[in-house]
């Protein structure tokens, strides 16, 4: 059970969900008269916690709509989806999404409880909106109690939550602080300048000055292309992957205090002054260590993987077809 892959679709679906909502006036579709499975019948078991053919049809239901919405964000209809994917391949990936979903219910439920947790209670109107959308209120639901548990569990002397030290020593063996000055290399189109040899000898030229002892700031002033040093005047705090590889290369083997020679870039060239990081950077990397180290979706995943899953035969029976006849009718 993978529920990453199923998290990362469904958080990105329920923000566009959010927006849709806002502008949302229609009205929940009745369904068929028949249903079949009886409503009350339990079909999936989990943790020796039952959910009735009513809660998997209501799950099976908010998944296809959840996921039609991220469709429609891209431009594609569930037919277009449905040419790429096969019939039989889209209905078992949506079973998947709401058993999936199930199973993280459960288990957050589950932790609700063990940290003596609660849900504020929504304003009615904003379950009617969802409701207008044909979406059940679980689904709501499930979206609170995973930021409460995550919150709880990241948060100061939450369980998961990394100690200072960890945090702080992940900060200093992880983050670079630089400034640098960009000589470019190429237009904004990202076309290369003809004057290459010329704007070579300019980086070498700024790089002996610097390295000499100049005032780095008024190179900057004087030659540097990137914006973004006028935005960062303190330069920039970054970790690999964030920036350009040469960039980050280039700060890392630099002593703090240190110059670089010319650095070679798709940007162009770089002469970097590596910084010693401060305690302000610390305090705005935090949280993004925080949520780092924790692994919420680790810990999420593994409370799925222990689960105790036992789905009925009757289940099969619910489909995307089927499964709006089983909500509350208006």
């Amino acid at each position: 059970m993978n529920l990453k892959k199923t998290l990362a679709a469904g958080l990105s679906a329920a923000m566009l969900l959010t927006c849709a909502a806002c502008s949302s006036n229609g009205s929940a579709s009745s369904g068929a008269a028949d249903v079949p499975v009886d409503a009350d019948a339990a079909v999936m078991t989990i943790n020796g916690l039952d959910y009735t053919a009513a809660e998997y049809a209501a799950f099976l239901n908010n998944a296809h709509t959840e996921w039609t919405t991220y469709l429609s964000y891209y431009g594609m209809t569930e037919e277009d989806y449905l040419e790429q994917m096969g019939e039989d391949s889209y209905e078992s990936d949506l079973r998947g999404r709401a058993e999936d979903y199930l199973v993280l219910n459960t288990v957050l439920k589950e932790k609700m409880s063990e940290y003596g947790l609660a849900l504020e209670e929504l304003d009615e109107s904003v379950k009617e909106t969802y409701r207008s959308m044909g979406m059940d209120d679980s689904y709501l639901t499930l979206q609170q109690m995973l930021e409460e548990v995550s919150n709880y569990c990241t948060g100061e002397g939450g369980p998961l939550r990394p100690t200072d030290a960890e945090i702080e020593s992940y900060f200093n063996d992880n983050y670079l602080r630089c400034k640098h000055v960009l000589v470019k290399t190429v237009d904004d189109s990202y076309n290369e300048l003809e004057n290459q040899d010329e704007l070579e000898a300019t980086a070498n030229d700024i790089a002996k000055r610097a390295q000499a002892g100049e005032d780095f700031d008024a190179l900057i002033a004087e030659y540097g292309e990137d914006p973004g040093m006028e935005s960062n005047p303190d330069g920039y705090v970054f970790t690999e992957g964030t920036m350009v590889d040469e960039f980050y290369q280039g700060t890392l083997a630099l002593a703090e205090g240190g110059v670089s020679d010319p650095v070679k870039s798709s940007y162009g060239w770089h002469i970097i002054q590596r910084l010693p990081l401060r305690s302000e950077d610390l305090e705005s990397a935090k949280d993004e260590i925080v949520d780092l180290l924790a692994d919420f979706d680790g810990a999420l995943q593994g409370w799925a993987d222990a689960a105790e899953v036992n789905i009925a035969e009757d289940a099969g029976k619910i489909t995307i077809d089927n499964c709006a006849s089983y909500l509350p009718k208006e």
